[in-house]
């Protein structure tokens, strides 16, 4: 196969992988509050470092290939950034999705069986943008956010956030991480 065909057959599945982390971002992926090293390890890190080097191996030859015909260690070193960007978001988009979407799996399969627990969270602001409504509160201690609807703004959006807590029903699930059931502002 050409390597024309092949950068086009690589540009139909990069694009696939980009609309399924959106759909799945936007439409599937639980709420969920808490924080853990691990997830980071393991979930994000581990899965985008196989996957630069499942990449490597994979397009082994067009590397070395585009490396050895280059000359000049600028260009060289601009077309090694350049690929490991690529590296991160193609192992991110293939790899990581997968391993976050087992993780919310298994996660979930394990808060469904605890019981629910409410906490009360300090609010410390509420954010509109063109892109994006957000409050943003402290849970254990760590900043969180929610994505919240242009409702919630009309109505809390010129509040002082300082009066209000967050109430979160939520279930345990693994590593610190919680599902949120439901959550709503309560006034002080």
């Amino acid at each position: 196969m050409s390597e024309k065909k092949l950068d086009k057959k690589h540009a139909r599945i990069a694009i696939s992988m980009l609309l399924f982390f959106v759909i799945y971002s936007v439409f599937i992926e639980p709420k969920t509050i808490g924080n853990d090293i691990r997830y980071s390890i393991f979930i994000i890190w581990i899965p985008i470092i196989f996957g630069i080097l499942a990449l490597g191996i994979y397009r082994w030859k067009f590397l070395t290939n585009s490396f050895a015909t280059n000359k000049g260690l600028i260009l060289k070193m601009y077309l090694a950034v350049f690929y490991l960007i690529q590296g991160v978001l193609f192992s991110f988009l293939s790899f990581g999705q997968m391993a976050k979407m087992s993780w919310d799996y298994v996660n979930y399969s394990k808060a469904k069986l605890s019981t629910t627990v409410t906490f009360h969270c300090e609010v410390l602001n509420v954010w509109k943008s063109k892109k994006s409504n957000q409050i943003y509160f402290t849970f254990d201690h760590k900043p969180e956010l929610f994505n919240v609807s242009n409702q919630f703004i009309k109505d809390y959006g010129n509040k002082n956030p300082k009066n209000y807590t967050l109430e979160i029903n939520a279930r345990k699930g693994l590593w610190n991480y919680y599902f949120v059931d439901n959550w709503k502002m309560k006034m002080k």
